[in-house]
């Protein structure tokens, strides 16, 4: 762990997810991830899965009513050609309004996110969601 860094930046107006590894000291040139994932909705925040096989990002290609930012998922197909699967959305996590960053907790079993729907105080808060068999909670405002 901390080999990798995901990063968004704005990519001729357009704002995409690029990967940077380090070697020894150093930080690789920050790359393009898969045109899966940088298409033509803007990607924002994103994180690694705690077993690195998928990546979660915020993404403006959303399915809510307001159009707001979602959280999505893709899963890693070929990491030597960068190859990623069809985003797909990351269900219960998302609101119907803006949805900020989300984190993964190396347990595998916890998600920490940042909403602003859910039942927030309003703005972006903190929720949590447990993983219980193949699902995940409702989340949970942390307080």
């Amino acid at each position: 762990t901390g080999q990798k860094l995901l990063l968004y930046t704005d990519n001729g107006g357009h704002m995409d997810i690029y990967e940077s590894k380090l070697s020894g000291a150093n930080w690789s040139s920050p790359e393009n991830m898969s045109p899966n994932i940088n298409n033509e909705f803007e990607q924002l925040a994103a994180s690694y899965d705690f077993d690195d096989v998928k990546i979660y990002f915020v993404s403006n290609k959303t399915s809510n009513e307001d159009n707001g930012n979602d959280i999505m998922f893709s899963g890693v197909i070929d990491r030597a050609t960068r190859k990623y699967g069809t985003p797909v959305s990351a269900g219960l996590c998302n609101s119907r309004f803006q949805e900020g960053s989300v984190y993964r907790h190396p347990d595998g079993e916890t998600r920490y996110l940042c909403s602003q729907g859910h039942d927030g105080m309003g703005g972006y808060d903190i929720y949590v969601s447990k993983k219980v068999g193949n699902a995940w909670t409702k989340p949970e405002h942390m307080g």
